[in-house]
């Protein structure tokens, strides 16, 4: 099993990594919490079984967005798993081979069935959620209690870790959906960004919103021989 997008979120340090390469890993505090799938946690719609163990992990201060907290809910990956659900990784201290000074980093490999991305100074948060009938979908919850256009366009800024750690599958810089799907997908993400800021979105918001790197977006308005805005 080789280690995925998370581990640069999940990372759990040894003295063993040189301090340069830390600096890919840098994060504030994490909480893991072990617990029964069905025990809250507000899944219950997603299929997930519920009598499987589960974790909540936190983390505080992800890749140093200071303000941001990350959270994510997963039960253990199992050979019946659907293999196109988002995956995350704990990676911590194993054995250490004979003649090593430091143990060897070990993967556990977890199903990501709901993610939030959460910002101190608002009451907004990001959620993604995934199951096997209904795929991804993402909402911004909390709009009943804080509807302020400062508030949504802070947490909005969160969509990157949403899109940089959601597992396996769209790495970052690629062409990371099919020409049907951007087309279709492109005029709607630029429309909804442009009601909630009342004011046009820019180039690299609008490829956040797809999925996508400000690069990679603008080799697809090329390709497709699209403009922006889209209308």
């Amino acid at each position: 099993m080789q280690p995925g997008p998370f581990i640069e979120l999940l990372f759990i340090p040894t003295p063993g990594i040189p301090v340069e390469a830390r600096r890919r890993f840098e994060r504030g505090p994490m909480h893991m919490m072990c617990l029964r799938a069905g025990d809250g946690c507000d899944v219950q719609d997603l299929d997930v079984p519920l009598d499987d163990p589960a974790l909540l992990v936190t983390v505080r201060a992800p890749l140093m967005y200071k303000g941001f907290t990350y959270q994510v809910f997963g039960t253990y990956e199992a050979p019946e798993s659907p293999p196109e659900a988002p995956r995350f990784y704990l990676l911590g201290p194993g054995s250490v081979p004979q003649g090593a000074q430091y143990p060897l980093l070990v993967p556990i490999s977890l199903i990501a069935w709901r993610r939030r991305v959460y910002h101190e100074q608002c009451a907004l948060y990001l959620e993604s959620r995934w199951s096997p009938t209904k795929g991804e979908t993402r909402d911004i919850r909390g709009l009943v209690n804080d509807m302020r256009l400062d508030s949504v366009k802070r947490i909005h800024h969160g969509l990157k870790l949403l899109e940089e750690y959601k597992g396996p599958g769209r790495p970052s810089g690629s062409k990371k959906i099919s020409e049907a799907e951007f087309r279709q997908r492109y005029p709607g993400e630029y429309r909804q960004l442009l009601e909630v800021y009342e004011s046009e979105p820019r180039r690299y918001e609008v490829a956040e919103a797809l999925g996508l790197d400000p690069g990679t977006f603008s080799d697809y308005l090329k390709e497709y021989n699209l403009s922006f805005p889209p209308f």
